[in-house]
């Protein structure tokens, strides 16, 4: 573990959790799952699976491909919704994939296991540690191919939550 932040995560908005990242200049951004965090800024495209969620995309992201052509995003937004996803390795391939090289990126926000936040929500089928998100630990994807800058962790009131940025090719 390396920063320690306290904040109150699950209950900002996407608009303060976005301000936790740097976004750059990025051009093209895929907010990953969005749900009701609909972002309308220039160059975002809003992906999720649920039809009676307001999406640029509708896509069950437990399906790979990902309809998006290679090298295709500057950054990826995938805030709260890793932690629901049950085919993560060939989800984080498409990553690989559909980020713009040398520079692409992917933002992500999920519970650590020691929060209460990884198991009260029913459809959360998995929970991170501090190592979770490492390359090394990824085995059988050889298309992953990526740098992690040191996880943070924030606090929040029921539990803590970890905050990573993925970099994919040259940090």
């Amino acid at each position: 573990m390396s920063d320690y932040v306290p904040m109150d995560l699950p209950t900002l908005g996407a608009k303060q959790k976005m301000q936790w990242f740097d976004f750059g200049k990025d051009r093209r951004i895929l907010n990953l799952g969005c749900g009701p965090d609909y972002e309308t800024s220039e160059g975002w495209v809003n992906l999720d699976g649920d039809p009676n969620v307001k999406a640029d995309v509708h896509h069950d992201i437990e399906i790979t491909p990902l309809p998006f052509e290679d090298d295709s995003f500057d950054t990826i937004f995938a805030s709260h919704i890793l932690e629901h996803v049950h085919n993560l390795v060939p989800l984080q391939a498409e990553f690989n994939r559909i980020l713009k090289r040398p520079t692409g990126r992917a933002h992500i926000l999920v519970p650590h296991f020691t929060s209460p936040d990884a198991w009260g929500d029913p459809t959360h089928c998995r929970a991170f540690s501090n190592h979770s998100l490492y390359p090394c630990y990824w085995k059988g994807c050889t298309r992953i191919d990526y740098n992690i800058v040191p996880v943070r962790m924030a606090e929040g009131p029921t539990g803590d939550w970890i905050v990573a940025t993925l970099f994919y090719g040259e940090e």
